[in-house]
């Protein structure tokens, strides 16, 4: 019996590493060891697997004490360190007071802590990266969620309100922060399994009591919930993991579609580094159920990385299916979200320098654009040259148009489609209410008809003004 437990887990393990090629070109193991059944369970098997399939890998256990349980926290970092050497590493330590991130974050104690340990396992990752002249390729971190942390996720996702996202729940990899693939090689392992393996082993395990405190929801799932399930549907667990399955090929086969609708959509010409503008019609022509996919791959270009909920995401195809050329409306982070005629555009948080510009209503140009005034034109229309001034536009402001007809400057801002948003950035060479000239914000220049002429009078008799705030 208890060789058919031990060896149930390990053909489970090398199941999930070959099928999912978790190990792939790595040579160096960054692996998340608190000691406890889980993370023991990890490392004692993938030991026994880098001899049996003669994986070469080197590890790097490493033990977070988060300084939250007084001495039991210190006596299961010594019995990591202790562990680890039985096993012929040496155990990396690291101490962080996870309720001051906690604090100074406001955050959950559980968020700060995991947000410690991923922290943690990424910088160990870059540093034997580094110190081993290592591609980023060559490390892998591992961490110890089973299947029972995958079912419970599901489920916990599914309480809260989710999609097929969510319910795709914990995946076999990821990437960290810095690059490095994070693998889950329990993630086919069932807890009464890694205990009994352990137990089985000789191992001896370190056992965090506040797993089994119901403050925690995730614990109140574990400890309560599931096991009421269990009586209703004794295979809920295993249930909820096909659920996860097949929700992960949905959301991959969704990624791939989105994929495309975002390449065809992206207008190139009109995208920075802080700005990403998409083709309405292509937009229009796509199922909303890949649309919500499409704008959110748009923000993450822009290093959004916070959840955009659905209230936000019928505001941006409101906006998309709407007949109105312009809106405008703000995501969280700063981030913007405007309809610009044919156009979406996404644009990331702006410095606080260019908030500030923003809120006057300019931003000042690198090379602010140069108006060309045919003198004959002023004397003509008796504007006199000391009374000019270049200013922002303002509510009555005129242009002069075909035939000497006058024409609002707000409705040739809208003719000329210049967005809602940087009309009020507008800069005006004006006598008077008289515009003769206007500079737009997004890098236009119009005139009153016939204020710039190309004759060779005009280019001897010209008035040459910088459209500059800073001329103001």
């Amino acid at each position: 019996m208890a060789e058919a437990i031990c060896k149930k887990v390990i053909k489970a393990m090398e199941g999930t590493i070959k099928e999912k090629k978790l190990f792939q070109s790595a040579s160096h193991v960054v692996l998340a060891f608190s000691g406890g059944p889980d993370s023991l369970c990890m490392y004692h098997s993938l030991k026994a697997l880098n001899e049996s399939l003669n994986l070469n890998l080197v590890f790097h256990p490493v033990h977070v004490n988060h300084l939250l349980r007084g001495d039991d926290a210190f006596k299961d970092q010594k019995a990591a360190e202790e562990m680890a050497a039985e096993m012929g590493d040496q155990c990396l330590v690291y101490q962080v007071d996870c309720k001051e991130r906690a604090r100074n974050q406001g955050m959950s104690l559980e968020e700060a802590g995991r947000e410690i340990r991923y922290e943690i396992l990424d910088q160990v990752a870059e540093d034997v990266a580094v110190s081993s002249g290592l591609e980023k390729k060559d490390v892998v971190i591992a961490v110890g969620q089973n299947a029972d942390d995958r079912a419970e996720t599901t489920l916990f996702r599914i309480m809260r309100g989710t999609g097929v996202d969510g319910i795709s729940s914990i995946g076999y990899e990821r990437y960290s922060n810095n690059g490095f693939k994070i693998v889950r090689p329990l993630l086919d392992v069932y807890k009464k399994d890694i205990v009994e393996y352990c137990k089985l082993s000789g191992l001896n395990p370190s056992i965090d009591k506040t797993n089994f405190q119901m403050d925690y929801a995730r614990n109140q799932i574990r400890g309560e919930i599931l096991p009421f399930l269990e009586q209703c549907e004794p295979k809920i667990k295993e249930m909820l993991n096909r659920l996860s399955d097949g929700a992960s090929l949905d959301k991959a086969y969704m990624e791939k579609e989105s994929r495309k609708v975002f390449e065809k959509a992206y207008v190139l010409s009109k995208c920075t580094a802080r700005q990403v503008t998409l083709d309405i019609e292509v937009l229009r022509n796509t199922d909303e159920a890949l649309l919500y996919r499409v704008m959110i791959k748009a923000l993450g270009q822009l290093g959004f990385n916070q959840s955009v909920n659905r209230a936000h995401l019928k505001q941006m195809i409101s906006a998309i299916m709407s007949e109105s050329p312009s809106a405008m409306f703000n995501l969280p982070g700063g981030y913007l979200c405007r309809r610009e005629y044919g156009f979406v555009v996404f644009e990331g948080c702006p410095n606080p320098k260019e908030v500030i510009e923003r809120a006057v209503g300019f931003v000042e140009r690198e090379q602010p654009l140069v108006a060309h005034v045919s003198r004959s034109w002023l004397d003509e229309h008796k504007v006199d040259e000391s009374q000019l001034e270049i200013r922002r536009k303002m509510a009555g402001d005129y242009i002069l148009i075909k035939g000497g007809c006058r024409k609002k400057v707000q409705d040739l801002l809208v003719d000329m489609k210049v967005p809602k948003g940087r009309r009020s950035e507008a800069v005006v060479l004006a006598f008077g209410q008289l515009v003769i000239a206007i500079a737009t914000g997004d890098g236009r220049l119009r005139y009153s008809q016939g204020a710039k002429q190309e004759d060779e009078d005009f280019l001897n008799n010209r008035l040459t003004v910088e459209m500059s705030l800073s001329s103001c």
